[in-house]
């Protein structure tokens, strides 16, 4: 499957020790091509070396659709490699 992911927004602030990243990711898979947004939010301890909290949006429209797609197909891929 060929994928991407690509970053258009990184905003760090050390003094509150967050940072949040927006990024959309696109892939073609055998049965839909693949394009969600996200927005991922970190929080990081006092030394801000570790991150403590992790929090993700993304387009859950999309992926209302996309996910019974993709189980229905992972669960035929199951079932060729059974017989």
């Amino acid at each position: 499957m060929d994928q991407q992911l690509t970053v258009h927004n990184v905003v760090h602030d050390p003094s509150q020790g967050k940072a949040t990243i927006y990024a959309i990711g696109e892939a073609e898979t055998p049965f839909m091509p693949y394009h969600n947004e996200s927005a991922v939010f970190l929080w990081f301890d006092e030394s801000g070396q570790k991150v403590e909290k992790i929090e993700e949006m993304f387009d859950s429209a999309f992926m209302e659709d996309f996910l019974p797609k993709f189980q229905g197909y992972w669960a035929e891929k199951m079932k060729e490699q059974a017989q």
